[in-house]
């Protein structure tokens, strides 16, 4: 009886072991050290790339490249209207003949993330008997201030040298109202660091669609991507006298032996 009774205790006793290790999940060695060992911190998540910013075209009034505004030219030329023309004091300020012809292109406004109404014009130069030719560029810019405007004026020549940098501001009373005739262009030095920063943001806008709308910048782009003068494709290797094929016909007739 004593024995039945030992026996059914350790029955018991190994029973309720199992029970406790099934509940319990089991580790093995390896992961118990993983466990134990202190977790690496986690590595911060890369950066995205930043974007990759335009050749500064203007800089310290450096002058800009022909070739580079070469399918500017061409797209006003093809595109614009030619509905501007600059006369008196504002075509004496700038340097050019009273009256001055342009073909013109325009953005709005509403297309530009910095405010402004942005223009290019290409200046053209009557030739007796002739077709006008383009004789330069004028980048020019103006806001709405109030019930006045703020105006920029830059003449760039075909090569890119800056000529001529103005700034017009209208002046207005103490009701807001604009003062015919109070506001007078200002001449900025060409080399001075306002007019390369104010020339620079307009042949910016215009050649890499910088300060447009992103919808907009990306159709100026591509049409502007068509006035790109394609590279010539490579000439051709001549070929040597020895390596040209022959000229297919008839054969020659053999002639006939003795």
């Amino acid at each position: 009886m004593k024995r039945a009774l030992i026996a059914g205790a350790v029955l018991a006793a190994c029973w309720l072991a199992g029970e406790t290790a099934a509940a319990a999940p089991s580790r093995s060695p390896r992961r118990k050290a993983q466990a134990a060992a202190p977790q690496p911190a986690p590595l911060p998540a890369p950066e995205p790339p930043k974007p990759l910013e335009p050749p500064r075209v203007l800089a310290g009034g450096k002058a800009l490249d022909r070739a580079r505004l070469a399918p500017l030219m061409k797209m006003v030329l093809k595109k614009g209207d030619d509905d501007f023309t600059f006369k008196g004091g504002l075509a004496a300020v700038l340097g050019v003949p009273d009256p001055t012809r342009t073909m013109t292109e325009l953005l709005s406004a509403g297309k530009a993330t910095d405010g402004w109404r942005h223009l290019v014009s290409v200046t053209l130069s009557e030739v007796p008997g002739g077709k006008p030719e383009p004789s330069g560029f004028i980048f020019w810019a103006n806001r709405k201030v109030g019930r006045g405007n703020d105006d920029f004026y830059a003449r760039v020549s075909l090569e890119g040298q800056l000529l001529k940098a103005i700034v017009r501001e209208d002046k207005t009373d103490e009701r807001g109202y604009v003062i015919r005739g109070a506001a007078e262009p200002m001449a900025l030095e060409p080399r001075s660091q306002e007019a390369a920063e104010r020339v620079r943001h307009e042949a910016e806008l215009w050649l890499f669609g910088l300060s447009l709308k992103s919808k907009h910048a990306k159709k100026h782009l591509d049409v502007l991507a068509g006035f790109q003068t394609k590279p010539a494709p490579p000439p051709q290797p001549a070929v040597a006298a020895e390596d040209a094929p022959e000229d297919e016909g008839e054969d020659a007739p053999a002639e006939e032996s003795d």
